[in-house]
């Protein structure tokens, strides 16, 4: 292992704290030039004894990526990468969450001073992330115990012992906001400023959603993960809304140049604008949101979602004499589900004429739009109103792909499954929007790729234009 030799500046001083037991917003600053190359991960800072854990390297189909196995451990720790990037992680004594960046847009060791910052905001339960005055990630905490975020973790900060530099550092008290970092950064680096979208940029705008099938790795670390970043980088989406995401938000996010939001191991966003609010209300692995601030003023709420693969269709649909006997099973799980999802979203329901709403994700249930009386055929002889799909019509969702193709004889839309022929094959993932002021101008499924598709979903692409309040009203 190498000296590791950083160099620190803070500000933002605060008081020590001894209360514990009690939940409070808190933040941490920190400027810092480094050099270092070191394949320890050792601990920049924290507030664990980060050290003291062995190098685990936790990939699997639903995780990805190496760390210290104090991750767990309660407390927060940034930390070297052997990349030369930064990492950030939180634990609350049992589970662990890590950001874990690339070096090709989040490296420290080159040298140069860097600022990195989060802020925990206890109300939503998020941990808010920065690079260099520029907002990177997201984390929702809601998968960890309260007790990760309580005033303990505003105790001074430890730091490691082998030749690291650095002033007395505190954690302060509340919420730091993104425009607060990015001022402090402009401070220093005014001619560092990151080209601002303009409002054209939000006028016309593309958005996927994609299940990339454990983390997109199926097909392997290094080409499954290429694979699935050509194809979203080949989409040109301003906003992606995925399922299965299982470790690969971070660098899909710095290989994009988007921000990515955590809001499980399962779903996640990554956007090109700018996030200003997250929106929960229900279970983490099934359905999350943000709230989007567009270059011209408007807001923007996108949601991705993941409800029960079961019953599987492949079961439930060869087996059943008839459409009662399919809704029988369907109504346990997956419309169960939607009806509480739903449930849970009037106050947005309120506003989506001036605030519009897309709720994109893998619904494992086909639609009632393409079990019609001309498709039966197609069915073997049956209609199912199919209760996630209607639940979404009844809440005033348009289906986007099906608002272009209306008739599900000729553009029927397969998105389950390319890899799997042999199974059931039918239209299971949506992009659903409502508000006045939104307009689905194109959808199209994708599902090929020049050295095979990487995932056992078709991915759902949609452009929509965004209409001024002035214009629907004309």
């Amino acid at each position: 292992m190498s000296n590791l030799r950083i160099v620190v500046v803070v500000f933002l001083i605060f008081n020590t704290y001894s209360v514990t037991g009690q939940v409070v917003d808190f933040n941490y600053q920190i400027w810092l030039k480094t050099e270092v190359k070191d394949t320890t991960f050792p601990m920049i800072v924290g507030t664990k004894n980060w050290g003291e854990g062995e190098i685990q390297d936790f990939t699997s189909n639903h995780n990805f990526g190496k760390a210290r196995s104090t991750g767990q451990a309660k407390g927060w720790s940034l930390f070297l990468q052997p990349n030369g990037a930064w990492a950030w992680n939180i634990g609350d004594g049992e589970k662990r969450l890590d950001y874990l960046p690339t070096a090709d847009r989040q490296r420290i060791n080159d040298g140069r001073l860097h600022y990195l910052a989060f802020s925990i905001d206890v109300a939503q339960r998020t941990a808010w992330l920065y690079f260099d005055g520029q907002q990177v990630a997201i984390y929702s905490l809601e998968e960890l115990g309260i007790n990760a975020l309580n005033l303990e973790n505003l105790r001074s900060p430890d730091y490691p012992h082998h030749g690291f530099q650095a002033t007395v550092v505190e954690v302060r008290k509340g919420i730091l906001t993104s425009k607060q970092v990015r001022n402090n950064w402009l401070a220093k680096y005014p001619k560092k400023a990151k080209r601002k979208l303009t409002v054209a940029d939000s006028l016309s705008f593309g958005l996927m959603n994609w299940n990339i099938w454990h983390g997109g790795r199926r097909d392997g670390v290094e080409v499954g993960l290429a694979k699935t970043v050509s194809i979203l980088s080949k989409s040109r989406a301003s906003i992606i809304a995925m399922q299965e995401t299982y470790g690969s938000g971070p660098i899909i996010a710095d290989r994009l140049d988007m921000i990515y939001y955590y809001r499980s191991s399962n779903l996640s966003v990554f956007s090109k604008y700018p996030i200003v609010e997250t929106l929960g209300w229900y279970d983490p692995f099934r359905f999350g949101g943000v709230t989007l601030l567009l270059p011209n003023g408007q807001r923007l709420r996108v949601f991705s979602l993941w409800i029960n693969h079961l019953p599987n269709l492949s079961d439930l649909i060869p087996r059943a004499d008839n459409a009662h006997d399919i809704l029988k099973e369907e109504q346990k799980t997956r419309g169960n589900e939607i009806r509480e999802i739903l449930s849970n979203l009037p106050d947005l329901f309120q506003h989506r004429d001036s605030i519009p709403i897309i709720i994109a994700g893998d619904f494992n249930s086909p639609s009632h739009l393409d079990w019609t009386e001309e498709t039966k055929a197609m069915h073997r002889d049956l209609v199912v109103t199919w209760p996630a799909s209607k639940a979404m019509a009844d809440a005033g969702f348009i289906d986007a792909f099906r608002s272009i193709y209306p008739n599900p004889v000729t553009d029927y839309g397969r998105t389950w499954s390319p890899r799997f022929e042999e199974s059931w094959q039918d239209r299971i993932d949506y992009i659903y929007y409502s508000g006045k002021l939104l307009h689905c101008r194109d959808a199209k499924m994708l599902d090929n790729y020049t050295s095979g598709w990487p995932s056992d979903h078709a991915a759902v692409y949609a452009r929509f234009v965004l209409l001024s309040l002035s214009e629907n009203e004309e």
